[in-house]
């Protein structure tokens, strides 16, 4: 019985790669599209699967949106880390059943 429900089961690796691939685009497009807040809360929601995906997004909002005399600080990208930093805790301490 065992091998007919993992032979019938939906997650296969093909469907993880293709979540994990939507979920990528659709940050990255989302620092183009959408206002800070709603790209600031799919990289934290993201950041459960990818953990390093906050950081880059961070990273590449901070270069996109950079103004010269505005800041001289990387806000975006230390909030990028510390979500980064965040999730790769959240995941130590859960058991990967859990997330995969």
């Amino acid at each position: 019985m065992r091998v007919f429900t993992e032979m019938n089961s939906t997650h296969t690796p093909t469907r993880s790669i293709a979540l994990h691939s939507l979920i990528v685009i659709v940050t990255f497009l989302s620092v183009f599209w959408f206002p800070w807040p709603i790209t600031a809360t799919f990289a934290f929601f993201s950041a459960l699967w990818i953990p390093l995906l906050p950081l880059a997004i961070g990273i590449l909002f901070d270069v996109l949106y950079w103004a010269p005399h505005a800041t001289w600080f990387p806000y975006s990208s230390l909030l990028g880390a510390v979500i980064t930093g965040i999730s790769y805790v959240v995941r130590s301490r859960l058991k990967a059943g859990i997330i995969n």
